[in-house]
């Protein structure tokens, strides 16, 4: 064996050996790796463009309620100022009627007051008159020291 292998000439060993041992290299190029990758973007872009138009649809939703609710509370507020309002012009009312009835008591009592320190300077008056009137009906005379005495009083 050994003298069959030596009648073999080198470049045919070579020849031999390149072809049982040799890694070939072939640059082709992979169509079928880039068609998955392809459809693998295709199918990221897909699940993207869907996700943003379900936000969008869901936005709109929300910023539908917001209006909403943002009128509701516009009306609310309103009726809240309009209430404000009347509560407040029946307060100024009571007040007023507060502070009238106030100044009617203070002049009642003012009335009361001034009737109260006339009493006495009237009663004493109308006992000296009717002393005087009753001492004429009695006698018919008046003592002149008796109406003196009356008239400093009544004075």
């Amino acid at each position: 064996m050994q003298k069959a292998v030596r009648s073999i000439k080198q470049e045919d060993k070579d020849r031999l050996l390149k072809k049982w041992v040799a890694i070939e290299y072939k640059k082709e190029f992979d169509y079928d790796t880039l068609s998955k990758v392809i459809l693998g973007f295709i199918v990221i872009l897909a699940i993207f463009f869907y996700r943003q138009s379900l936000l969008k649809r869901v936005n709109n939703t929300l910023q539908k309620r917001v209006e909403e609710k943002t009128r509701e509370l516009q009306i609310r507020n309103q009726e809240l100022e309009n209430r404000v309002k009347n509560e407040v012009e029946k307060n100024i009312k009571k007040d007023a009627l507060l502070t009238k009835q106030s100044k009617m008591a203070a002049i009642g009592e003012m009335l009361q007051n001034i009737a109260h320190q006339w009493r006495q300077p009237l009663s004493i008056i109308s006992t000296g008159a009717s002393g005087l009137k009753l001492q004429k009906e009695m006698d018919g005379k008046i003592d002149s020291k008796m109406l003196d005495e009356t008239l400093d009083k009544i004075v």
